[in-house]
């Protein structure tokens, strides 16, 4: 459902919804309890393809590593979760098994839901220089994705 649906079925204005979602604190707080009362009940979810339509950034933030089963990716993932939740932001953690193919492919995935950034351990792009796979690898997509202005950092020796 849309804001416009959100309009009639919580009997306020588009941009009543639009603050409550937004700037919640400038809403009476009984009409912020009637818009989200309605919102629970029609299941009304945010649309975040819609947010970035308005420009405003992604809450997906990405991290990329060797191993999810290694302690230390575990406990970087964790650490970074957790100061991402605080900004509202939400981690899509993936896993490489140390494959620059998985590597690859975990990148262009994550592209495609344009996050706002993303960590990424990249020691499977020197792996796959030394095997003689393509120079369309790993790295180069981390570095287009950079060039493109999301934030990468990088997390390899």
């Amino acid at each position: 459902m849309k804001r416009r649906g959100m309009r009639d079925v919580a009997g306020v204005s588009v941009s009543t919804v639009a603050n409550v979602l937004n700037n919640p604190g400038v809403v009476a707080v009984a009409t912020r309890e009637r818009v989200e009362a309605a919102m629970d009940r029609v299941g009304f979810v945010r649309g975040a393809a819609a947010r970035q339509l308005r420009g405003l950034p992604s809450r997906l933030v990405g991290s990329i590593t060797l191993d999810q089963g290694n302690p230390f990716h575990a406990e970087l993932n964790r650490g970074n979760e957790d100061h991402l939740d605080e900004a509202g932001c939400m981690l899509l953690a993936c896993s490489t098994d140390q494959r620059a193919d998985r590597e690859l492919r975990a990148l262009q995935l994550l592209e495609e839901h344009s996050p706002r950034g993303h960590h990424h351990a990249d020691r499977c792009e020197r792996a796959a220089a030394g095997r003689g796979q393509r120079a369309w690898d790993a790295g180069g997509a981390a570095r287009r994705a950079a060039g493109r202005g999301r934030p990468v950092r990088g997390g390899g020796r």
